[in-house]
């Protein structure tokens, strides 16, 4: 206890002077967030929840099914190195990179002092995308299952891949039709579609957006692959209609 004590203090002094964020993985690691190395059953569905896409809100609603069939709704996991996308089942929700970080920035910057990150977001959005790693293409890293090293190419072609597997993928601009829908093809519950977290914030200006734009390059190319595809013009008049 106090080692760990003496490790915790060390890595935040050493945060603090190197503008580094060492406790906070280390705290995410000791509650088991985005770790890529875990096994499941076939006959279950890794729930892959990127922050800031709505996933509090969906995780409660899968923890009414009733045939326990979803895995990871309580933690921030991505694609698992052990279980190939191929032979496993996972879903997730999609949303505008852009978007989402921005929707976490401004969730970093309301929080209270001492909180992961704070300190980052309070010098602007460009200091949060140079500090913290879960602004920076972490939909590649999510999809690929290689969380911890900077995206490159193999990488987001590996998140492609296994995104073609996904037995769901929402769309988070349709998200409370498209919950629905996955709710009522498993059989789960669903009185109501809670949508919580959800708050209202400032928008981007011009200089925000391009520098989103440019620390999330791979995100927004599988954003931009994925939509096309996977919103086709039936679907989408469908959604138009029903709105």
């Amino acid at each position: 206890m106090v080692l760990k004590k003496l490790v915790r203090r060390s890595l935040r002094l050493f945060d603090k002077i190197f503008w580094t964020d060492y406790d906070i993985r280390l705290t995410n690691h000791i509650i088991g967030f985005h770790k890529s190395a875990y096994n499941f059953k076939k006959n279950k569905i890794s729930f892959v929840h990127i922050p800031k896409t709505g996933g509090t809100s969906l995780h409660k609603l899968l923890r009414k099914d009733v045939k326990s069939r979803f895995i990871n709704l309580n933690v921030h996991r991505p694609v698992s190195r052990l279980c190939d996308p191929g032979e496993y089942s996972y879903m997730t929700v999609m949303r505008n990179p852009v978007a989402r970080v921005w929707s976490y920035y401004q969730m970093i910057k309301r929080n209270p002092y001492g909180s992961a990150y704070k300190r980052f977001a309070d010098k602007g959005i460009e200091c949060l995308l140079k500090h913290c790693w879960e602004v920076r293409n972490m939909a590649c890293r999510y999809y690929s299952g290689e969380v911890k090293p900077e995206p490159d190419t193999a990488t987001f072609n590996r998140a492609m891949k296994n995104l073609d597997n996904f037995i769901c993928v929402i769309d988070m601009e349709f998200y409370e039709k498209q919950v629905d829908e996955f709710l009522t093809q498993y059989n789960i519950p669903n009185n109501h579609i809670p949508h919580e977290r959800k708050s209202r914030y400032p928008t981007y200006d011009q200089n925000e957006y391009e520098l989103i734009c440019e620390y999330n390059k791979l995100d927004i190319e599988i954003f931009d692959k994925w939509k096309p595809v996977y919103l086709d013009e039936n679907i989408k008049k469908k959604y138009l209609a029903a709105a």
